[in-house]
Parts: structure tokens; C-alpha cells; sequence
């Protein structure tokens, strides 16, 4: 089982370049996700301490 053919060596490399593509989208879609949530988190806290006042 340890050895692989060159056609599953190219399979295994597509799949890593697959991953490594599709890691790059979730890091851009989690930093949206992540500043958003920010955005949300302080305006949360704004309108609290304006109640507070």
C-alpha cells in the first residue's frame, strides 16, 4: 500500500493544491466573518454604554 502509482501521486498533488486553494478562500471568508462579528460586537457595546448614560 506504500507505494503509489504516478496517477495517484498526481491525484494526491491536485487534492493538496484543492486544499491549499480552498484554505485560501476560507481564511478570506473567516476574516470577513471575523470583522463583521467585530463591526456587531462594538456596536453591541455602543449602544449598551449609551443606555448606561
Amino acid at each position: 500500500m506504500a507505494k503509489r502509482t504516478a496517477k495517484e501521486k498526481a491525484q494526491i498533488a491536485a487534492y493538496v493544491a484543492r486544499l491549499i486553494a480552498g484554505g485560501q478562500w476560507l481564511l478570506i471568508v473567516g476574516a470577513i466573518v471575523v470583522a463583521v462579528g467585530l463591526s456587531i460586537n462594538s456596536r453591541i457595546m455602543s449602544d449598551e454604554a449609551a443606555e448606561v448614560d
